[in-house]
């Protein structure tokens, strides 16, 4: 998982931390309510999911994923891989991609990617390259403006196509929303093994 989204996730463990879970469940339609244990709406969000159709909405926002052929349960669900998840989001406040720029995950892609600039065939940054690509770096519309451009050309040459989205990274209403998830099937999957062993 990347850091930046590891970041996330660890402030969103913080908000969910005494948060409990409330599962109903009605033939292959079924509810899971996360809330604050005090029974707040602070943090709460929603997960309603039938067949291979799954609704969240709450604090952390709205949004609709779709699977073919698979009938959801939390088993998947709480176990599914974030970008997984990502790639069935059919529709958000944010849209489909639900993602958004990340000046860290720009800057550590570019990074990287100057380190082994030898093994792409590439002559060393100009000090204008360097220049723009801090600058880029700052949004995506600078960044996609400067690949586009001769110098973005000139400092990454054929591979210029694995740049256009390096700074992307999970929106943090997704990345709550999932972790979300994760934690409460934990929850539950905890609470059911306790009452087994009772």
């Amino acid at each position: 998982m990347d850091k930046n989204v590891q970041k996330l996730c660890e402030i969103h463990a913080e908000q969910f931390k005494d948060h409990v879970v409330t599962l109903t469940q009605d033939g292959s339609f079924a509810r899971l309510v996360w809330q604050n244990c005090d029974g707040s709406n602070i943090c709460r969000i929603v997960y309603m999911w039938r067949g291979g159709l799954l609704l969240i909405y709450g604090d952390m926002g709205d949004a609709v994923f779709t699977w073919y052929g698979v009938n959801l349960n939390l088993s998947f669900l709480g176990s599914v891989n974030i970008d997984y998840m990502l790639s069935k989001c059919q529709a958000s406040e944010v849209g489909r991609d639900f993602r958004q720029w990340n000046s860290d995950a720009a800057e550590d892609w570019v990074k990287f990617f100057n380190e082994d600039r030898e093994d792409y065939g590439l002559p060393p940054l100009t000090a204008d390259q360097k220049e723009g690509i801090q600058h880029a770096c700052q949004n995506q519309h600078e960044w996609l403006e400067f690949i586009q451009s001769t110098e973005g050309e000139k400092a990454f040459g054929e591979d210029i196509w694995e740049s256009w989205d390096v700074g992307l990274i999970p929106h943090t209403r997704f990345v709550a929303m999932w972790l979300g998830l994760r934690l409460a099937a934990r929850q539950l999957n905890a609470a059911a093994k306790k009452e087994a062993a009772a």
